[in-house]
């Protein structure tokens, strides 16, 4: 065989073994060798035979390089244990853009007063709730009272808010003191009031009489003298020990000059 049979014997076994179709290659290593041995070489010398196996040899190994380098990219990719992945790989492409976009869910109803457990009458208001700044003053401690219950204890000034509407009471039992005031609500209002100023009254007539303040027996007779007293109208009754029953009196006391009252 001529040199250049030769050499058309290997380019058939090297692009044998660069076929695109893994069918159309030597199925391995083993048949390449055959297939090299099988190809006349006796006209070549020792060290073109070697080398022409050299040359057939990195052929092989190339191609097994090309083929693990391909198998690593493919790996990557897709896992065989990524699960996730195959799935999605396996899913057909969709333009996300038409998608519809999602319907939002209906707004939840306002829970009645039953549902969060407390009662209507328990609601809270929307809002601040609307009060009223009281400013109580006066020459002597007097108590704040309403509807019989103590609201302030006795000092001589009282400052603070009222949330309602309704009757206050000004108290003193030292000073004969009680006086209703009407309190109206108004937001960011003040209301302002005064204890009255203290006046005297004084009995005359009958020694024997007892003093009585409004049915509360006072354990002082007429021509004693009486404590000063709020300034207002008062009634007075007497129990004598002669058996008198003078009829009771209805006195407006005031700060000037002290009222003498006869009793007979």
């Amino acid at each position: 065989m001529t040199s250049f049979g030769r050499t058309s014997g290997l380019v058939a076994i090297v692009r044998r073994s660069l076929a695109k179709a893994p069918e159309d290659r030597y199925p391995n290593a083993e048949a390449l060798a055959r297939a090299l041995e099988q190809e006349p070489l006796s006209g070549m010398s020792p060290r073109s035979r070697t080398m022409a196996i050299a040359a057939a040899a990195v052929v092989v190994i190339a191609i097994a390089g090309i083929g693990v380098a391909l198998w690593k990219r493919q790996s990557s990719v897709v896992t065989p244990g990524n699960d996730s992945a195959r799935a999605l790989a396996a899913l057909p492409s969709e333009n996300v853009s038409t998608r519809p976009a999602p319907t939002p869910p209906p707004p939840a109803a306002n829970p009645t007063p039953a549902a969060r457990g407390t009662s209507a009458s328990a609601a809270v208001p929307d809002g601040p709730r609307a009060t009223i700044k009281m400013v109580l003053t006066g020459s002597y401690p007097f108590e704040v009272r309403q509807n019989g219950r103590l609201v302030r204890e006795a000092s001589v000034s009282h400052e603070f808010s009222w949330p309602s509407d309704g009757r206050l009471t000004l108290y003193s039992e030292d000073y004969f003191l009680d006086k209703q005031i009407e309190v109206k609500l108004q937001r960011g209002g003040v209301m302002r009031e005064s204890a009255p100023e203290l006046g005297e009254v004084y009995f005359k007539g009958n020694e024997s009489c007892l003093i009585l303040h409004e049915g509360r027996s006072l354990n002082l007779y007429v021509k004693q003298d009486l404590p000063r007293m709020a300034s207002g109208w008062h009634e007075f009754q007497f129990k004598c020990a002669n058996g008198a029953t003078p009829p009771p009196v209805k006195v407006l006391v005031s700060s000037g000059p002290r009222r003498e009252i006869d009793v007979r």
